[in-house]
């Protein structure tokens, strides 16, 4: 039976050390982390690459949000050197005249995502950093990791994440997918709903 990640986490450091104290919780950790950066325009932070490639959504979802954000923000797109060398395909989302390349390490880069106004990622450690962080967080999930680690266990979620995926009837497959990809992507995440993607980006920058 699969359990959420966090959880078999816990119960297995409660089995180390015969502590049953609560799951830590994200607030917790972020007080451990450096404060926001001081950015001169509203930023959002974008990190579009997963080492899997076929959980990537495409650059024209992304172009479509950066057009959307309100006038005057900037974009940090994350990722390592490689991901651009991997990636051309995005290179005309880095050529917009508001949208940077940020290829910082985490420690670098966590007062920026704490100083974001919406980070935007597929499922990666730097999505999870961001929740930790305290950033709002819209990740974009393949259907992958459900029961797994995305979406979180509701009951451990912090209120400044929110996952977007397809419902599967093989979701929770861990990336063994059993489908044809779906131009150049898992079917689970060729099937997001822009619109759905739009509003979900619209509603969390309002509510921030």
């Amino acid at each position: 039976m699969r359990r959420d990640k966090l959880r078999r986490w816990k119960a297995f450091a409660d089995w180390l050390t015969g502590d049953e104290g609560p799951v830590p919780d994200f607030a917790s950790l972020r007080d451990r982390l450096a404060p926001a950066a001081a950015e001169a325009e509203p930023l959002v932070v974008i990190q579009p690459f997963s080492a899997v490639p076929e959980k990537q959504s495409p650059p024209d979802l992304y172009r479509r949000i950066v057009a959307a954000l309100p006038e005057g923000t900037r974009v940090a797109v994350t990722g390592a050197p490689a991901d651009r060398e991997r990636n051309p395909g995005y290179e005309d989302l880095l050529a917009l005249d508001n949208v940077e390349f940020d290829a910082s390490a985490f420690q670098e880069l966590v007062p920026r995502l704490r100083a974001a106004k919406l980070v935007i990622s597929v499922d990666t450690a730097c999505m999870h950093l961001a929740v930790v962080a305290g950033a709002p967080t819209l990740c974009l999930a393949s259907a992958a990791y459900v029961g797994e680690i995305t979406p979180y266990d509701p009951d451990l979620a912090p209120d400044n994440v929110r996952f977007l995926y397809t419902p599967m009837p093989c979701e929770g497959c861990l990336g063994d997918c059993i489908l044809p990809a779906e131009d150049g992507m898992f079917p689970c995440v060729a099937r997001l709903d822009g619109d759905a993607v739009m509003d979900a980006v619209s509603k969390m920058l309002a509510d921030g």
